[in-house]
């Protein structure tokens, strides 16, 4: 079962990156393009950022509540690329975050300085993380994490999901990681991860309760 969570939420993680992920124009970025070469057909028309989340995740269009595929867009500079999904396979609200591939990731990749960071409450200590990533996360908190307590009280949305899946890969799985440690004070989420940058709590797991992950940094 933990296997096969952690395939499922990978091709989300691996979808967000969008047309450049499936067309193969990613083919230096190692396991991700791998996957990639794996699903694509090399007969297929270029496809659309939304047409190739719904073609790797099996999730119909109307199915995508919201996406941002251009990191810093309308002023958000501090955020990174998402994108939000129902998934009734596995009747969770699946929230991915791609990873580094825009001059914005980039930037925000070389904001390294580590800042404080106080852990959720039920984990008590303090950490020191990445100031790019903790940059991301603090615009998430602030204009995601309301959207997402409204979806789950929509009726629309709300009888089709049980749980809140964060997933993303390197630059998102590092935004999955610390947003998941703020959605725990309200929500019961999982995190799933894939070869995440290190978020400086002193370890490098990528299971965060109960989420699939799968290789680390």
């Amino acid at each position: 079962i933990f296997a096969r969570t952690a395939a499922r939420f990978l091709r989300f993680s691996c979808a967000c990156y969008g047309a450049p992920f499936y067309h193969g124009w990613l083919n230096n970025h190692g396991e991700v393009s791998s996957v990639a070469k794996a699903i694509r057909d090399s007969t297929a028309p270029q496809l659309s950022n939304r047409q190739v989340m719904t073609l790797m995740t099996d999730v119909p269009d109307n199915d995508i509540i919201e996406c941002d595929w251009k990191s810093g867009e309308k002023g958000r500079v501090g955020t990174a690329a998402y994108c939000v999904c129902i998934d009734r396979q596995t009747r969770s609200l699946v929230v991915a975050f791609r990873g580094t591939l825009d001059i914005h990731d980039g930037l925000r990749d070389l904001c390294a300085q580590g800042v404080d960071f106080d852990l959720a409450d039920g984990l008590g200590g303090k950490g020191k993380v990445h100031e790019g990533i903790m940059g991301a996360v603090v615009e998430f908190d602030k204009m995601l994490t309301p959207r997402i307590r409204a979806w789950m009280q929509y009726d629309s949305y709300g009888q089709d999901f049980d749980s809140v899946v964060l997933c993303g890969h390197s630059l998102g799985a590092g935004v999955a990681s610390l947003y998941h440690i703020l959605l725990r004070r309200a929500f019961d989420g999982r995190g799933a991860v894939y070869d995440k940058p290190t978020d400086g709590r002193g370890d490098d797991d990528d299971d965060d309760d109960g989420g699939g992950g799968g290789g680390g940094s």
